[in-house]
């Protein structure tokens, strides 16, 4: 339960640029629980009020949970990646 306390949600960034060029880049750590399907972070891009973008992602670090105590646990390493490149 610490791992899933420690992971961010409904983070949000707001800024003000004169920039034509936005990249987002990632380290995601994702939680599975066994048998359930990994869900993927969702990410949005809005400008000016306006949804630009929405995307999904699964790259990232990978936490399984396999059973119901702490040595049902294993651990992917992962990648970051680039949420959003645009411009």
């Amino acid at each position: 339960m610490d791992v899933v306390v420690q992971m961010p949600s409904g983070v949000r960034m707001r800024f003000a640029t004169t920039s034509t060029t936005i990249e987002v880049e990632v380290m995601l750590t994702h939680l599975r629980q066994l048998p359930h399907d990994l869900r993927p972070a969702i990410f949005d891009l809005v400008v000016d009020g306006e949804l630009i973008s929405h995307r999904e992602a699964i790259v990232g670090h990978l936490f399984t949970l396999v059973g119901g105590s702490d040595d049902d646990i294993t651990f992917e390493a992962g990648d970051p990646t680039r949420i959003f490149s645009m411009g």
